[in-house]
């Protein structure tokens, strides 16, 4: 397949948010397993919010308030990433018809584990909760290796 200089530019972009997204996603999974780990998965005891701030200038010498902290605050970014991923199919949805539908299943992934992040929260880490939290996040997880997959093999196989 030939492609025009400003696709191939387009897919090498994509290629390399969904190698990030990836990384990312793995990351935040390890975050969500420190913070549960030393016992921080309720160190903001609101969500989304934390303890009723964007950042509580007070907590900035607690490490659990770092490790839910940050976990959140990677969660976040990697929201926007995949937001911003699904944007970035839309423009290839010619060229490789399946990101677009696999960057909507991670659309539905993410609101459905920011709904879980919060209720870990609210329902003060309920062990069902929890799991359901992490296993939303493997296949979050999952869903963007497949993405990744697919880009790739596209990418190794049609742009040589």
């Amino acid at each position: 397949m030939e492609l025009s200089e400003e696709s191939v530019s387009k897919l090498k972009s994509y290629h390399n948010l969904s190698i990030f997204l990836a990384i990312g996603v793995y990351i935040l999974i390890l975050l969500g397993g420190y913070t549960k780990s030393i016992d921080a998965g309720l160190a903001c005891l609101d969500w989304p919010l934390c303890d009723g701030q964007i950042f509580p200038v007070d907590r900035v010498g607690d490490i659990k308030f770092w490790a839910e902290y940050i976990h959140r605050f990677w969660a976040g970014i990697m929201g926007i990433l995949i937001v911003y991923l699904f944007f970035k199919s839309r423009q290839m949805s010619s060229i490789v018809p399946r990101l677009q539908q696999v960057s909507i299943s991670l659309i539905v992934l993410v609101i459905l584990q920011s709904i879980m992040g919060g209720l870990t929260v609210t329902q003060k880490l309920h062990p069902l909760v929890v799991t359901g939290h992490l296993g939303l996040g493997v296949l979050t997880f999952t869903v963007v290796l497949y993405n990744f997959t697919i880009i790739n093999e596209f990418v190794r196989r049609d742009m040589k």
